[in-house]
């Protein structure tokens, strides 16, 4: 594997936890990656479902259906080395280390912008007053990256106002309706939205952004 800059300045398990909503990754099968990580850096070449069982409380049945799912996306492979066959997560590395790679870039470059970041800090001021209470690291977070999404300021405030009009405080619940303004623009340009499940893992993807986790409404 090539490896990227980041490689072994920061753990593999924290870039993974940054990155892994993005790739559509399960969280049992976010557990299951990360027992194979600690079993390889034990020493265990072959990690098999059978010694993740031994390790896990998920049963061996359903960890041979996770392996198999990580498997066919490439995301853990089985190499030939030396002394035999090996298990190797080094293409989800290459992805993982790469994106995250990219997606620190883009936050870098958006706030060397200072106008882009005046309007940043300007909408998170707009949310603490609305919800009366200073926002959280991952909050100010998140609100950047609306904006690498390419979700105007308005568009973002707006969605604050509604949901709050509701009663709804949770920055879930705002994303949700920062999507539901981008369907309801797309069926008046083109009658047809192109919002869904598939166009949202485009959006992330396109901007290589790690989504953040969010709590329930």
């Amino acid at each position: 594997m090539k490896k990227n800059s980041l490689y072994g300045a920061l753990d593999f398990p924290y870039v993974l936890l940054e990155q892994y909503k993005s790739l559509a990754i399960k969280e049992d099968e976010l557990a299951v990656i990360l027992m194979v990580d600690h079993l390889l850096k034990q020493g265990n070449k072959m990690v098999t479902s059978d010694s993740l069982a031994l390790k896990m409380n998920i049963p061996v049945k359903d960890i041979e259906r996770i392996l198999s799912s990580l498997l066919k996306r490439g995301l853990v492979d089985y190499v030939k080395g030396s002394k035999g066959m090996k298990t190797t997560l080094d293409p989800l590395k290459e992805r993982v280390y790469g994106d995250f790679s990219k997606r620190m870039e883009k936050e870098e470059a958006a706030m060397t912008d200072a106008e882009k970041a005046e309007e940043i800090g300007e909408t998170g001021r707009f949310a603490e007053e609305k919800l009366g209470r200073s926002l959280t690291p991952l909050e100010q977070s998140t609100i950047q990256d609306w904006f690498l999404l390419g979700y105007g300021a308005e568009d973002i405030k707006n969605a604050f106002l509604d949901c709050l009009s509701r009663g709804t405080r949770s920055f879930k619940a705002v994303e949700r309706q920062l999507k539901a303004f981008r369907r309801r623009d797309d069926f008046a340009a083109e009658k047809n939205s192109a919002v869904g499940e598939s166009y949202d893992r485009d959006i992330k993807e396109t901007f290589e952004l790690a989504k953040k986790l969010f709590g329930d409404d």
